[in-house]
């Protein structure tokens, strides 16, 4: 590989997606984050290295820096690519986990991992529509059905919260927002106040941010925020356990006719006085796609009441496939 080869290379594909570009224009902070995650998916594809071999920031510096990065004595791609035709033309359905850019012919390439990736499983959001975004409507349904008996209360989860709760939780979403930032939990906002809020049983859908800093351009990693059903109960120290049972045991019902699993112990949790964890785990390469997280008295400020929160992955569920 030429690194003069490759810098004419990049200009064409930046040209191609209407940006002006020399051998020293810069990339980082000139292009936006998703042309950067394409332009290096399709350098990988194009000359057949793997682009995050050694890379660093430094290497967007400029088309030349990038250029020499790309030249540079590295291993070959981790997947393999092909072509499936050009923009318009009709072609085959794309699998939800490859990876998708586009050629500076402007023909579309699709890379898929040639072996299993080293994350847990499907994150991010995921895109439905048609019979799947019923079907991901009805799930949801049933679970506010599942609940009905014990006298579930509807939510609608902010999107920011101003909880003290999880800033240094490692997964956190860093902002100077005066009004709030992301939560990575969506029942955030609503658990910190409950203190104000009557014994009961509250739910419904919200959205949760997490900050995936291991993962560059992988499609599964480049979205941040994912729905969750999210399930929060309150109630006295001696009634607690049993309400928080007949959620867990609810919510198992539904979750077993939709994916295999079974609760599991875990241990990762977004207050210090959490007293336990549980998460609903399924798959070969076990996936998580529940979580039961008992607070105690973590968020009440009584000694005499405690809070647990029940939460159902709709876009984890989504990516596994449960509704195709």
């Amino acid at each position: 590989m030429d690194t003069t080869e490759v810098a004419r290379w990049i200009t064409q594909w930046l040209a191609a997606a209407e940006i002006d570009a020399g051998p020293h224009s810069p990339i980082l902070g000139e292009v936006d984050s998703l042309r950067i995650a394409g332009l290096l998916a399709a350098a990988e594809a194009r000359w057949d290295v793997d682009v995050s071999a050694g890379f660093a920031p430094g290497a967007l510096a400029d088309v030349t820096t990038l250029a020499t990065h790309l030249c540079a004595p590295r291993p070959g791609s981790p997947r393999r690519w092909f072509a499936s035709g050009a923009p318009g033309e009709q072609r085959p359905a794309l699998p939800r986990d490859g990876l998708l850019t586009t050629s500076v012919s402007g023909e579309h390439l699709v890379g898929l991992p040639v072996a299993p990736t080293d994350f847990a499983g499907p994150l991010g959001s995921a895109l439905a529509v048609g019979d799947e975004a019923v079907a991901v409507q009805r799930f949801a349904d049933g679970l506010h059905a599942a609940l009905a008996g014990l006298g579930v209360v509807p939510v609608w989860y902010p999107i920011l919260t101003d909880s003290a709760v999880g800033t240094d939780h490692p997964q956190n979403v860093d902002s100077a927002f005066p009004s709030g930032r992301l939560p990575h939990a969506a029942c955030l906002q609503f658990v910190d106040g409950i203190g104000e809020r009557p014994d009961g049983l509250y739910a419904g859908v919200g959205y949760a941010f997490r900050r995936e800093p291991a993962r560059r351009w992988e499609p599964a990693g480049r979205l941040e925020a994912y729905r969750v059903f999210e399930i929060v109960g309150c109630a006295g120290v001696d009634r607690v356990e049993e309400l928080a049972r007949a959620v867990v045991d609810r919510v198992a019902g539904l979750l077993a006719a939709t994916v295999p699993g079974q609760w599991c112990a875990a241990s990762d949790g977004f207050t210090d006085g959490m007293r336990r964890k549980l998460e609903w785990m399924t798959g070969d390469r076990p996936v998580a796609v529940a979580s039961f997280n008992d607070h105690g008295t973590s968020f009440t400020g009584d000694a005499g009441r405690a809070t647990f929160c029940v939460g159902v992955g709709l876009d984890r569920l989504l990516s596994l496939g449960v509704w195709r």
